[in-house]
């Protein structure tokens, strides 16, 4: 059984834990595990959505036997451990 949701990690001040009005969904497709997420642009605030916009990002996908974290999958380094590190999260810009 696949559960997803969202939380958040923010050094801006906002709220941290499960972000509520993020769409997350888990599904397997041709024998692939599929992750998907959609979040309101206010979420990425003070991060300008027009193209050449950067800023610092990385997602964690936590792997629970139901009673607590057993292991994780994390884009880049930075996110899985204590303390957090947002210095080695990966940029992400905008192209268009």
């Amino acid at each position: 059984m696949h559960c997803a949701a969202a939380a958040r990690h923010d050094s801006v001040d906002k709220s941290l834990g499960v972000v509520p009005h993020v769409r997350s969904a888990i599904r397997t497709a041709n024998g692939k595990t599929v992750y998907e997420l959609a979040f309101p642009r206010l979420l990425v605030s003070p991060f300008r959505l027009q193209p050449d916009s950067a800023m610092r990002f990385n997602v964690i996908v936590n792997v629970n036997d139901g009673k607590e974290r057993v292991g994780w999958l994390e884009l880049t380094p930075g996110i899985g451990q204590q303390p957090k590190r947002p210095g080695l999260f990966t940029d992400l810009v905008l192209l268009k």
